[in-house]
């Protein structure tokens, strides 16, 4: 005798195991609708605990639908009668899908099945299509962006960058006047003129200047203005003052600080206002006084790539040794400041303000001490 056929919420034991889904009615005669459970039984569906209670639904004499847009409902409607089942849950076309092949209420089951997965399968396509579009976007706009940046660079004179530099400088004057040190300004001044003095013929006149503040950090500006915290003055010795003001010399001169300037500006500040402020757009003047302030304030947030760092370390080490110093005294000056903070070893993420800003990890130190190294060789062989 073969295995008899099982009938749906029945075990092959005769156990009945019975679904219930909650569910709401919507009866005849535009009745309100009531909120009920419905349970699948062996060949039909019951509301149990409503008006329908006592009045089983057959499968044979049901249709379904789903309806909605995600999250989708699934409609049951009786035939013969003004009856609608609406249930919040589409778990129950799995169940009912269970029916036998031939049964006209499975196969409606598996069908809306199948097609409620290619849905799910077409939506989650489009949306990794509009996922995949976002983060896109920034990347090809900031792709253009640079190469928009680096062509407006390439037109740009540095005779404009450096009319930007002297207003910067007059700003910059005029902020620390009220508490300069002059000990402080003269010993970076001398540094940063010894350092220029070795430059041929440089594009833009440098300033240097000092900032009353305790954080070991320094910038630079386009067109040659470098600024120093009083605090990296006080930590530093000459070595390694000249190590620092080098790398923001090199900077300025590879017009890192130009480009990461329009970059900023092109993302808050008005670009065309940056043009008309160099005087590239017109007269400047009207906009000096309304620009130069919020100018300022991107400038203070500059960060540069890694290569840019590179290239500004190379030229800020022949740049001291040229001037007499040692071509390493950025990399000695990190290590001093990371073991005063217990890094031991000269961990960068320890470190706040210059190695922020500028971080100086193994591979840069390295790089450092090699281009020390090759400058002494070739100065040896001459």
């Amino acid at each position: 005798m073969g295995p008899r056929s099982t009938k749906i919420g029945e075990s092959l034991e005769g156990e009945t195991k019975l679904a219930e889904y909650h569910c709401r009615v919507y009866g005849e005669g535009g009745v309100e609708a009531q909120s009920t459970h419905l349970r699948i039984e062996s060949d039909h569906i019951r509301l149990t605990d409503s008006a329908y209670a006592n009045n089983p639904l057959p499968f044979d004499r049901l249709d379904l639908e789903v309806v909605g847009s995600g999250p989708y409902c699934v409609q049951i409607k009786a035939q013969g009668q003004e009856l609608t089942i609406v249930l919040p849950d589409v778990a129950i076309l799995s169940q009912l899908g269970a029916l036998p092949m031939n049964s006209r209420l499975g196969k409606q089951a598996r069908l809306l099945k199948d097609s409620l997965v290619k849905k799910h399968r077409s939506h989650r396509k489009q949306w990794t299509i509009v996922v995949a579009a976002l983060v896109a976007i920034p990347v090809l706009a900031f792709i253009f962006l640079n190469a928009v940046i680096n062509q407006s660079i390439a037109q740009i004179d540095p005779s404009y960058e450096a009319r930007l530099g002297t207003w910067i400088a007059e700003s910059q004057e005029r902020k620390s006047s009220a508490d300069k040190n002059e000990a402080q300004e003269k010993r970076v001044r001398a540094i940063g003129e010894k350092l220029v003095a070795h430059l041929q013929k440089p594009p833009y006149k440098f300033f240097f200047f000092v900032a009353q503040d305790p954080e070991i950090n320094a910038c630079a500006y386009p067109g040659g203005v470098v600024v120093v915290n009083s605090g990296l003055v006080e930590a530093g010795d000459d070595d390694e003052l000249a190590g620092v003001i080098g790398h923001e010399i090199g900077h300025v001169l590879h017009r890192d600080t130009l480009r990461a300037t329009m970059h900023n500006l092109s993302l808050g500040l008005s670009f065309s206002a940056f043009l008309h402020l160099i005087g590239l757009g017109g007269d400047g003047a009207d906009l000096h006084g309304k620009h130069l302030a919020e100018l300022m304030e991107e400038l203070e947030s500059l960060s540069y790539s890694r290569g840019q760092e590179a290239a500004a370390d190379r030229e800020g080490v022949l740049m001291a040794m040229r001037a007499g110093y040692s071509g390493e005294g950025l990399v000695n000056f990190f290590d001093k400041e990371s073991k005063k903070k217990g890094a031991a070893g000269g961990v960068a993420e320890q470190l706040t303000g210059l190695f922020s800003t500028h971080p100086l990890d193994k591979e840069r130190m390295a790089a450092i001490r090699a281009e020390v190294a090759k400058y002494k060789n070739e100065s040896k062989a001459k």
